[in-house]
């Protein structure tokens, strides 16, 4: 069920929903117009924020590539262990993210993801390594992690810090 624009932009849970649902329609394009508006209409939902922009990274390297190369949530790996994630199936979730490194061992994303999985799971070491990786290949990351409500736990911890915030090393 599609909303209507009125209901998405007073309603930032219905704004996610459609997204996620397009998402996982492969409706890539449709789904990228969503998100893309998503921190203008939900800007104190910094936690949906921080997700719909991962969602985003998705559809747009998505969208560049030709409609038969698209895969469903079930059919890739690294979707697959997003929505595990969201269902808080964390082993599955990092299953999920396993494999879909052994595919594209630089994503970014799959390495924020993983960290976010490890994280929750309480898994603080290997959160840490795989947050660590994905400063190191897009060091936007580092601001993703200081608003993903999954990475609170780890807010106080040095190493995180210095992760970061590179320079100050701020506590």
């Amino acid at each position: 069920m599609a909303f209507s624009a009125t209901e998405r932009k007073n309603d930032p849970f219905k704004l996610y929903d459609e997204a996620i649902r397009l998402l996982n329609k492969g409706e890539f394009e449709k789904a990228r117009a969503i998100l893309a508006d998503f921190e203008i209409h939900c800007p104190d939902r910094i936690d949906m924020v921080a997700r719909a922009n991962t969602f985003l990274k998705i559809c747009e390297s998505r969208s560049s590539k030709p409609s038969e190369d698209t895969l469903e949530a079930s059919q890739n790996p690294y979707l697959r262990g997003l929505v595990e994630h969201n269902l808080g199936h964390y082993r599955a979730a990092a299953a999920g993210f396993k494999e879909a490194m052994l595919e594209a061992p630089s994503g970014d994303h799959i390495h924020l993801a993983m960290a976010a999985t490890e994280a929750c799971q309480g898994n603080h070491a290997e959160a840490l390594k795989h947050l660590g990786r994905a400063i190191e290949l897009n060091r936007n990351n580092r601001y993703t992690a200081l608003n993903d409500p999954d990475f609170e736990q780890l807010h106080r911890n040095e190493e995180f810090q210095k992760l970061v915030h590179p320079r100050s090393g701020r506590k």
